[in-house]
């Protein structure tokens, strides 16, 4: 039994050790990541959009986990996603941004080491509490990608 993702990466679903206690989860489409013996194996996404790294294409997030597209990064536009795959936290730091004084940490790519935005760690006025485990991924350092075929909808079609 083969767990869903990219076939070159193919893992047998029994050496996930997160796949049967997260069924009903709304993760129950995710190839979960783990590490063995040092190496890391990615995580691939099912769902019709997902976002990938702009460098090396790894997948990041789905659509449906974007909180809010009215962020602004380093570098420009981003978006506020409730949860991020296939990344790694720099240290702690506090950084007063445009909202006031946050605790946050780099998101690096797993893949190819990228910085693509930062993890809310504190926030500490209160109007900003709803940030706090949340991600923001700079548009500049993420493409979008469609999976999905547009005649697999849900939709019943009139025969």
């Amino acid at each position: 039994d083969i767990e869903k993702g990219n076939d070159a990466f193919a893992t047998p679903k029994s050496r996930f050790p997160f796949s049967d206690h997260r069924k009903d989860s709304v993760y129950s489409d995710y190839c979960f990541s783990f590490e063995q013996m040092g190496k890391i194996f990615q995580n691939w996404l099912n769902g019709c959009s997902v976002y990938i790294c702009a460098g090396c294409h790894c997948h990041l997030a789905i659509q449906e986990d974007i909180i809010s597209k009215q962020f602004q990064g380093r570098h420009g536009k981003a978006y506020l996603f409730a949860n991020v795959v296939n990344i790694s936290l720099g240290p702690k730091e506090d950084r007063v941004l445009i909202t006031g004084l946050h605790t946050v940490c780099d998101i690096h790519c797993n893949c190819c080491q990228t910085v693509l935005g930062w993890k809310y760690e504190v926030a500490y006025e209160e109007g900003q509490k709803y940030k706090e485990g949340k991600y923001i991924i700079e548009k500049a350092k993420m493409e979008k990608i469609t999976q999905c075929d547009p005649l697999d909808s849900n939709d019943d079609l009139d025969l």
